[in-house]
């Protein structure tokens, strides 16, 4: 019975849907806990916001500077608190970085 459970579960969380203001509250709370990191240049990239263009597998498309970088690792710390917080159980996590 355990097994069906975390499929449903598992589903569930595949075909969420969150909300902009979610969203904004998350990127606010990330920026506070860990502030993005460089990938190059000097000046630590700025992340204007973060969207949720599909679900079924959830993608999110991360907006930063024209002249900034995101480095790898800090995408994968957005995913994993992604993850955490809105419990996209066995669901891969696409993240597109968008430039303005």
């Amino acid at each position: 019975n355990k097994i069906f459970e975390l499929i449903i579960e598992a589903d569930e969380g595949r075909k969420k849907e969150l909300s902009q203001s979610q969203l904004d509250k998350l990127l606010s709370r990330i920026v506070k806990i860990h502030p993005p990191a460089k990938a190059k240049g000097i000046k630590p990239p700025y992340i204007y916001k973060i969207n949720q263009l599909k679900s079924n597998p959830p993608l999110f498309n991360v907006k930063i500077g024209p002249k900034d970088t995101l480095h790898f690792s800090y995408v994968n710390f957005i995913k994993n608190q992604l993850k955490s917080k809105f419990k996209f159980y066995a669901s891969p996590i696409n993240i597109k970085i968008k430039i303005d």
